[in-house]
């Protein structure tokens, strides 16, 4: 790797470039992706070259000339080199820790768990504190061992939280530095993870992507895999798994599948309650991971393998309100037509074996919901909310009935109760939510300017953050805002229309063009935007474009009698009469009290030279609209011969 070896170098002093330099650099080295260096300022008599001799000296000098060492400078000399060797070794044997591949510098929190022939791995969380998964204890032998490094210990288990799957071992005379806890209830600080893995009595490294954040009660839970450009190692359950800044925000929990296991992380924030109410642990712990198991077949998108799950585990733990909880969440998942009801039983099972299990009384609301049962719903919420005053999305799905019932006020109380116990994108959509209430622009665009504040990748928050722009006219902050989302989401094609929308007000057609082309080539239906398409090819004078764009808005939800006068304009500005009159008079089908359609056939037929149908259509248009100034003129121009 560039920049680990030890060698020596010298240092120029840039401030005095007429002397030499006069500091070396005794070590190099790199540790956590960080230079440390060793430096020493070596006093003028040690410098390679000589200052020009002072008058009054009884030394020979001459510049740029060594001088002879005295005895002093050689016992100086040795000194500085016992100092080098000293600090060599101090950090040599701090480095004979680390394993070859990715590493990491640092005295471990993480540890390794032996169960009989098998090991896995804990995180150390407090002093002489280990938490691991539960489901790798079952039927574990005591006392159990757990290494740091090359030292083993015994320990004990002290708590056990079998539906979180949180075990604690009190490890005695560990003495580990304890892990930084992190948070993951905000996702947007999840885009950079990585995992420490100690095996075999190597600390190892490997950054992780994310790619399912799956929301559970108190935080996410999340499915990684190890990044490409790392020296892919073996994960076991208990493996830490850490933010950008080294806290820890979840452990590793391995998918019990033959073939294409995940690697699952539970949040850190079930450690923290299992630490705060040190559950006592049962006689026997189950060797199934149920809720691992369950999130992992949810990353797949398995919803009928997601539901065996929930109800073999509601069969082996009957008592448990979280099994009966996935249960439900696992019925909402299916597309059978009697999910609700199914739902609702396993949710209102789930409240008898817990009362105060505030997901499940989510659960429950969302289920009634579904079943258009809307009072049922608010009242299932309103308890979510007593009993977990902190759940973000209940107070939104509360604020969210409020408003359906047009109860204003209150819908603005619960988004705002929403808005303050949310953080990131649970923040941003009570915040997106929230903004439309007011009816007041400026106080919606504050709204949304703190919801892209709390959820910068929140696409939606940028999009109506640009809608809002301009409804005030402020087209440039509008494009920008525009222009955020589609970074964010650059498929969206109703996006790409807004934008378009926005450059037309901005009088910027050529820009609106493209971002009406791009519309419809993510968004092939989109109607309005190939409408505009056509408007915009007929001002360029790229007829036979216009006519293309105009035939696929009215196939697209725009067989408006407007799309036909304007399709009848671009085929008669292509030399195509027969089709042009065609589209005229589907205009005057759709619209007959409308006079633009019979304006314009009356046109078309004086054009070719058909006075007398011309004549009917304009007098046709007289009596739609007797002020029609364009009808009048021909009408007048008509009857008095001059023909074309």
């Amino acid at each position: 790797m560039p920049n680990s070896n030890r060698k020596v170098r010298a240092k120029v002093n840039q401030k005095r470039p007429a002397i030499p330099p006069s500091t070396i650099t005794l070590l190099e080295s790199t540790f956590l992706n960080t230079h440390f260096m060793v430096e020493v300022e070596l006093p003028s008599y040690w410098q390679k070259w000589r200052i020009p001799r002072r008058e009054g000296s009884t030394h020979s000098q001459v510049a740029g000339e060594p001088r002879k060492w005295q005895i002093a400078d050689a016992s100086r000399f040795i000194w500085s080199i016992c100092l080098g060797c000293m600090i060599f070794f101090s950090l040599g044997s701090a480095t004979a820790q680390i394993g070859r591949g990715p590493s990491e510098f640092l005295v471990s929190s993480a540890v390794e768990i032996g169960v009989g022939p098998t090991t896995f791995e804990g995180v150390v969380v407090a002093v002489d504190q280990v938490a691991t998964p539960c489901h790798r204890l079952a039927d574990a032998p005591t006392p159990l061992s757990v290494r740091l490094l090359e030292n083993k210990f015994s320990a004990e288990l002290v708590a056990a939280d079998e539906d979180r799957n949180v075990c604690l071992l009190q490890v005695t005379g560990l003495k580990a530095p304890v892990t930084q806890f992190g948070r993951t209830r905000d996702s947007s600080r999840l885009t950079k993870v990585h995992v420490r893995s100690q095996q075999d009595g190597l600390l190892r490294r490997s950054d992780m992507l994310v790619g399912y954040f799956g929301k559970v009660m108190g935080g996410l839970y999340l499915a990684v895999a190890q990044s490409l450009t790392e020296v892919p190692f073996q994960l076991r359950d208990g493996t830490g798994l850490y933010d950008e800044q080294g806290r820890l925000v979840g452990l590793i929990v391995m998918e019990q599948s033959e073939t294409h296991a995940l690697s699952m992380a539970l949040p850190v924030e079930w450690i923290e309650h299992v630490q705060e109410r040190k559950p006592g642990p049962r006689q026997s712990l189950s060797p199934v991971p149920w809720m691992n198991q369950s999130r992992a077949l949810d990353a797949k998108g398995n919803r009928d393998g997601r539901l065996q799950n929930s109800l073999g585990w509601v069969e082996a733990s009957p008592q448990s309100a979280w099994a009966w909880n996935e249960l439900g969440n696992a019925h909402m998942g299916t597309s059978i037509w009697t999910r609700g009801t199914k739902a609702i039983s396993a949710y209102q099972r789930a409240i008898e074996a817990d009362p105060q299990l505030g997901m499940a009384w989510s659960g429950l609301g969302n289920a009634y919901r579904l079943s258009t049962t809307t009072a049922q719903a608010i009242g299932a919420f309103e308890t979510a909310t007593r009993v977990d005053p902190t759940d973000s999305a209940a107070w939104r799905s509360l604020a969210e009935l409020y408003k359906k019932n047009d109860q204003r006020e209150r819908a603005m109380e619960a988004f705002n109760l929403a808005a303050r116990s949310g953080v990131g994108n649970d923040r941003a959509l009570a915040l997106v939510g929230l903004a439309p209430l007011y009816g007041d622009d400026r106080k919606a665009i504050q709204a949304l300017q703190e919801a892209v504040m709390a959820d910068n990748r929140f696409a939606l928050a940028w999009q109506n953050l640009g809608s809002a722009w301009g409804k005030i006219g402020d087209t440039r902050r509008s494009i920008g805002a525009y222009e955020m989302a589609l970074q964010i989401n650059p498929r969206d094609g109703k996006v790409w229309a807004r934008l378009g929308e926005a450059y037309v007000s901005a009088q910027q057609p050529d820009a609106a063009l493209k971002a009406y082309r791009a519309a419809t080539a993510f968004d092939p239906g989109n109607g309005v935007a190939w409408k505009w398409q056509g408007v915009h090819y007929m001002e360029k004078k790229e007829y036979w474009r216009a006519v293309s764009a105009f035939t696929e808005a009215i196939k697209n939800g725009e067989s408006t009698a407007q799309s036909y006068v304007e399709l009848g304009a671009a085929f008669q500005e292509d030399g195509q009469a027969g089709k042009a009159e065609e589209s005229f008079l589907k205009a005057v089908e759709l619209a007959p009290m409308n006079a633009e359609p019979n304006v314009r056939l009356s046109q078309l037929y004086r054009a070719a030279g058909r006075a007398g149908d011309s004549l009917k259509a304009a007098e046709g248009a007289i009596r739609i609209d007797p002020k029609n100034t364009v009808a009048l003129e021909l009408l007048d121009s008509l009857r008095r011969g001059k023909g074309r």
